[in-house]
């Protein structure tokens, strides 16, 4: 089996390859189709987390007394989300502007994705072989790629968010979370955690989507709608196609 080191330099490289995506941060494009495409991407990658997140929750549905693991993935993802919603709430109520919000949450809520994605890696080397673990990490790290897209997608539409101290900020957020992920995994073993962070970590997403999917109905009012919907329809399909993609690969 491999060391202990070894995995936590594993987690390393499964975070850091969400910095794959930081050559978008210069994307100077201000066609209202290509905003609207990318922004569909970025949804249909982040609809394709979710479905990903709540796989790898319902796994362990069974595998309790009581339903212990549903109640612990509804309440977390309801707590989630409505701890969010109130945040909007409340800044939307004093018209308070974004400044990078939606761009910290989406990097939040995969962070913690990504959190439970480096517990499973730790987990790994306590209970399975190296095989399952060379699979894990391989698998994440192409995962994670594809992620730091989603991240940077809220910020092709202004220059305010497009500084490299910002976009590297919310690519550590989303992506480094692997690391105390993993140490946690190989000093705790119990899917109670995997399933709370998961269900943290769906609540955020959702919000996110609507956030984003209110973003693109704004532009489809100010462009050519039927055009833009179709894009939209369209750009979301084909991110939920790539993240499908990339997780079997």
């Amino acid at each position: 089996m491999a060391s202990d080191l070894f995995i936590i330099l594993l987690s390393v490289i499964m975070g850091a390859s969400i910095f794959v995506a930081l050559p978008l941060v210069f994307y100077r494009g201000k066609k209202i189709r290509g905003l609207v495409l990318m922004n569909a991407l970025a949804i249909g990658i982040i609809f394709y987390i979710i479905m990903d997140v709540y796989e790898s929750s319902a796994v362990y549905f069974a595998e309790y007394t009581i339903d212990t693991s549903e109640i612990i993935y509804v309440a977390g993802l309801a707590l989630s989300f409505l701890l969010i919603l109130a945040m909007k709430n409340w800044r939307t109520a004093r018209d308070m502007p974004d400044t990078g919000i939606t761009t910290i949450l989406i990097a939040a809520g995969i962070g913690l994705q990504n959190l439970t994605e480096g517990l499973l890696l730790g987990e790994s080397q306590v209970s399975t072989s190296g095989y399952l673990l060379a699979i894990l990490f391989i698998g994440f790290t192409l995962q994670n790629a594809t992620e730091g897209f989603a991240i940077l997608s809220t910020t092709f539409s202004g220059a305010r968010n497009k500084s490299i101290a910002f976009v590297g900020g919310a690519l550590l957020i989303g992506g480094m979370p692997t690391v105390p992920g993993a140490i946690l995994g190989l000093m705790l073993a119990g899917k109670y955690y995997l399933e709370l962070f998961n269900s943290l970590a769906t609540g955020v997403l959702m919000i996110v989507i609507f956030e984003m999917f209110s973003v693109n109905m704004h532009m489809m009012r100010n462009g050519d709608g039927k055009k833009l919907q179709n894009i939209t329809y369209i750009g979301i399909l084909a991110g939920i196609l790539l993240g499908f993609i990339v997780n079997v690969l």
